[in-house]
């Protein structure tokens, strides 16, 4: 009996050209090239394997290019490399390499921008992708399984030494005629677990941050240090300005690292799970409401953590938060600074808005506080002086109500 052979597989290059071929060799029938390719774009073939593919008229056209150049040579698949001949010069690789070492968490876009900052890559010569391409096929990807080594639990001795604060994101809720999704920001006391401020916010920003630090340090008091991570939201100069302003400490935590923040954490998962998975708030109003007396349970409940409940433990602990005096303008602490040229006029401007400042010398630079989402006041000067938006109206008017001439010549 005979060995049945099976036929000869056809070869990449002979697939392409039984089908361009009957494009090249065809006639003119009245058509363009374009119209010819769209056409065949949308009749069905099928691949040397038996599957059958459709082939864009693109593909079409690059394979008729490949043809005329090369000839049936140009038709053949071209041979990929995967990483492993990639030319980069040694120098590189080895920067590479301890670069990983050292830093296993950070990413491929990380470990680039070093290897620009430290003049080792110019980045361009090699490219990008073939950087990219080399990382991969040395197995140079980024580890987030590893941590920082022997992580330990910590916690504060007294109310205010440390704060901290994160974000989470909540449900879908209606504010006004428009549903949006809201997000939770709260601020824990690391030692008592008492919750100095938390509220929903329709946005992730440092409006939020920034109202609710503001509202806390009026309850509490200034905190020793205020813990974050390294969101958008806390990473702004509007932030270190204010620490700074109020003597306070604001440090991150390393990026993908997120064990110094364990009890903010355990907190969002108690708000799920105590909270949201049982809270029926279709409005942002109602949300908040129901929140807002939540929390109140929450302060007054045991706490396993710490053996009572998170108001008790304030109570005994002594706090070591700073007390604002009374008469001090608390808002004027929250604000952004920013040194503003005093136009001739005697006004300044900000995001487009002028603002009289009577006691600024004009042609020169004033120091000028205010909040980036209430423009409605400044505060201007050594004196942090408050300084309204100008009203031309008003300085019209004023020219109308001058004092008349009085006086009488004396007739001889």
């Amino acid at each position: 009996m005979k060995n049945l052979e099976s036929p000869p597989k056809l070869s990449p290059e002979a697939w392409r050209w039984g089908i361009i071929g009957q494009l090249i060799l065809q006639t003119s029938s009245g058509q363009t090239r374009q119209e010819i390719l769209e056409e065949c774009a949308l009749q069905q073939h099928i691949r040397p394997d038996g599957t059958p593919c459709q082939i864009s008229a693109e593909t079409l056209r690059k394979w008729i290019s490949r043809y005329n150049a090369f000839g049936i040579d140009g038709l053949k698949d071209k041979s990929r490399k995967r990483g492993i001949g990639i030319s980069i010069p040694e120098p590189m690789t080895t920067a590479l390499a301890q670069l990983r070492l050292e830093q296993p968490r950070w990413s491929m876009t990380l470990l680039l921008e070093q290897m620009k900052k430290t003049a080792l890559w110019d980045g361009f010569h090699p490219s990008r992708a073939t950087m990219f391409r080399y990382l991969c096929a040395h197995q140079l990807h980024r580890d987030p399984t590893k941590v920082t080594p022997n992580p330990r639990s910590f916690e504060h001795a007294a109310f205010g030494s440390l704060w901290i604060a994160d974000f989470l994101h909540g449900p879908r809720v209606y504010a006004g005629s428009t549903k949006r999704k809201v997000y939770l920001h709260a601020i824990i006391d690391d030692h008592s677990r008492f919750v100095p401020v938390a509220h929903f916010h329709l946005e992730e920003s440092s409006e939020a941050l920034v109202t609710d630090l503001r509202e806390a340090i009026r309850r509490h008091g200034i905190a020793i240090a205020f813990y974050t991570d390294n969101g958008a939201a806390f990473k702004t100069i509007h932030l270190r300005q204010i620490a700074a302003r109020l003597r306070m400490a604001c440090p991150h935590s390393p990026p993908y690292v997120p064990e110094g923040r364990g009890k903010i954490e355990r907190f969002f998962r108690t708000v799920r799970e105590c909270f949201l998975a049982k809270d029926t708030s279709k409005t942002f109003t109602q949300l908040e409401t129901n929140f807002q007396i939540w929390l109140a349970e929450y302060h007054q409940n045991y706490h396993q953590g710490i053996k009572c409940s998170p108001l008790e433990a304030k109570l005994k602990s002594s706090s070591l938060c700073r007390l604002l005096p009374e008469a001090t303008p608390i808002d004027s602490l929250f604000t952004i600074q920013r040194h503003c040229r005093v136009h001739k006029d005697g006004t300044v401007r900000i995001k487009g808005v002028s603002y009289e400042v009577h006691q600024a010398v004009p042609l020169t630079r004033t120091l000028v506080n205010f909040l980036p989402w209430d423009l409605n006041m400044i505060w201007y000067g050594p004196d942090n002086l408050p300084a309204k938006p100008l009203d031309k109206l008003a300085n019209a008017r004023r020219l109308e109500h001058r004092p008349k001439n009085t006086s009488k010549e004396t007739m001889k």
